[in-house]
């Protein structure tokens, strides 16, 4: 090793031997840099496939479908989906991952009187809705907000999950 320093310095003079060092940490730096990269690229490839179902193309960030637990069977379920009154007769058909934040959060949009008269766990809660919006089409007035009778929002309080979608 110190005969190739000697060559070279001999060969480059002593600027010259701490340019060439200079040089050779530069590429060993970056020789470096690339591996981790590589090896960057091969978790990130690891984290896709480990998340890539069915042949299917997802985000890599995208959390696992939620499956039941298998060792309490407890079923999951994806969401709310929720009756509201305001006080002057119209009712909102909406859904929600947390229906206490949701209705507190309504309570401060809408200037009028709010009461929650009904929510369900589903197993699709963006079905659900879409089930009921559908299904009440005819009184819907704008958006969520519907007129219902009555006997509508009778039939609504009675539903279970298995009855939306």
């Amino acid at each position: 090793m110190v005969v190739m320093y000697e060559a070279l310095e001999d060969m480059f003079g002593l600027l010259g031997l701490v340019t060439v060092v200079l040089i050779y940490i530069i590429l060993v730096a970056r020789h470096a840099r690339l591996e981790d990269r590589q090896e960057s690229k091969k978790k990130t490839e690891n984290i896709v496939t480990r998340y890539n179902f069915n042949n299917k193309k997802r985000n890599a960030l995208q959390p696992l479908p939620r499956k039941p637990d298998a060792i309490t069977s407890k079923p999951y379920y994806d969401g709310h989906v929720y009756l509201i009154r305001e006080e002057f007769g119209t009712y909102k058909i909406g859904r929600t991952k947390n229906v206490p934040n949701r209705y507190n959060t309504l309570k401060i949009q809408i200037p009028q009187k709010t009461k929650l008269v009904w929510s369900i766990k589903c197993h699709d809660h963006k079905r659900a809705e879409r089930s009921l919006h559908s299904r009440y089409k005819t009184s819907r007035r704008k958006g969520e907000w519907f007129t219902l009778t009555p006997t509508q929002v009778h039939e609504i309080t009675r539903l279970t999950d298995g009855d939306l979608g």
